[in-house]
């Protein structure tokens, strides 16, 4: 009885890798076959580019040309048109305008964010930021080291490595 058992659980398996083959045959058919779109979606892309990378490239240079001009005028013109709260000017087909941007810092002419850095630890101490993290990197390369073990449990961490399912097709030829 444990031969035909043996027998059948053999049957059972061949059967079950028969599959993961057809599987795992058709996986890499499909993959092969969706790299070929993607390569021939390329060249075209690729081809339909350079018809209009001409016309695109006159275009930008106008588009960058006529902005440069209004920049111009409006810079030119700004105590007429662009005075006091007024920051903008309505025209027929738009509005050009200026915008102000979000307040930085920038170090005066001089100075250093170095030199900087020093002044303000000295005078202005309270605007000082110190970042505190946990060093994951160095307690990864301790991991082994047995007292540390010790202080990574007592600390409340683990370390954990997940598995990751895989597929890694043969390179060959589509047929």
């Amino acid at each position: 009885m444990t031969r035909k058992r043996g027998t059948k659980l053999k049957s059972e398996e061949t059967d079950l890798r028969f599959k993961a083959e057809n599987l795992l045959s058709d996986y890499v058919l499909t993959v092969n076959q969706y790299n070929g779109y993607m390569a021939e979606l390329e060249m075209q892309l690729t081809e339909i580019r350079k018809q209009y990378e001409f016309k695109l490239d006159q275009k930008k240079t106008k588009i960058e040309e006529i902005k440069f001009s209004l920049q111009k005028f409006a810079e030119e013109n700004k105590n007429i048109y662009f005075c006091g709260e007024k920051k903008s000017m309505n025209l027929l087909h738009g509005t050009i305008g200026f915008r102000l941007g979000n307040p930085k810092l920038k170090s005066a002419k001089g100075f250093t964010w170095k030199s900087i850095l020093e002044l303000v630890k000295d005078r202005m101490h309270n605007y000082i930021r110190t970042k505190e993290e946990v060093a994951k990197d160095k307690i990864l390369a301790d991991k082994d080291n047995k007292d540390i073990k010790e202080l990574i449990t007592q600390c409340g961490i683990e370390i954990v490595q997940e598995e990751s399912f895989y597929i890694e097709p043969k390179e060959e030829d589509e047929k």
